[in-house]
């Protein structure tokens, strides 16, 4: 059984032109993986977010389970890593 200190969050945000930050979809799940990804991408896009679009740019870390639910889910969508988790991988490693 897992409990609720084992839970991810997994939360799909946007940000807008003028710099507003919206939660679009959140859910809980018990492994950041591909599936609870895209499951989650799914669930967004069911939801009428269209989100596999050319339009659309996706920013995030370089985990390789969301590396391949955009990959996998979000063909059109522009995919780029987020500058601010770049600088974190750099400091900690030196």
């Amino acid at each position: 059984m897992v409990g609720f200190n084992d839970l991810i969050l997994l939360a799909i945000t946007c940000k807008t032109f003028n710099k507003n930050s919206h939660v679009l979809l959140f859910g809980l799940g018990e492994a950041e993986d591909t599936a609870f990804i895209s499951s989650a991408i799914a669930l967004a896009e069911k939801q009428g977010l269209k989100l596999n679009d050319h339009k659309i740019v996706v920013m995030s870390d370089r985990g390789s389970a969301l590396i391949k639910a955009i990959y996998v889910c979000l063909p059109l969508a522009n995919h780029m890593f987020c500058g601010v988790h770049l600088l974190r991988n750099i400091k900690d490693k030196w």
